[in-house]
């Protein structure tokens, strides 16, 4: 992955549970990564089409060097706006780089 594609600023934040005063649980969005230099890129008409087939709302492509522990049940804020992520995808399993597609729509909070 070449370093000058990665020019945009992104977020990765992941649901955390506390306890509050009452023993209740509270759930909430804390940063998992922050200012982390990814690729974004919008689909083209035919990886949007297959993209469909795992979730209607995918909208953009995310590339970034590889971040351990990032998953499906995380989401990304770029821009003011709030994606969901599916499963990241590690190209040749090499620990390299991290592939995530997500989109907007209905999101996780």
């Amino acid at each position: 992955m070449k370093a000058g594609q990665l020019r945009h600023r992104i977020t990765i934040q992941q649901l955390s549970t506390t306890r509050d005063d009452y023993g209740g649980v509270v759930e909430a969005w804390a940063d998992f990564a922050t200012d982390i230099p990814a690729s974004v890129q919008p689909l083209s008409g035919r990886e949007l089409i297959a993209a469909q087939a795992a979730m209607s709302t995918v909208t953009t492509k995310f590339g970034m060097r590889y971040i351990q522990g990032v998953t499906a049940a995380m989401r990304i804020v770029f821009g003011g706006e709030v994606y969901n992520m599916l499963p990241p995808i590690d190209p040749e399993m090499r620990h390299k780089e991290l592939i995530i597609m997500a989109g907007t729509g209905l999101n996780q909070g």
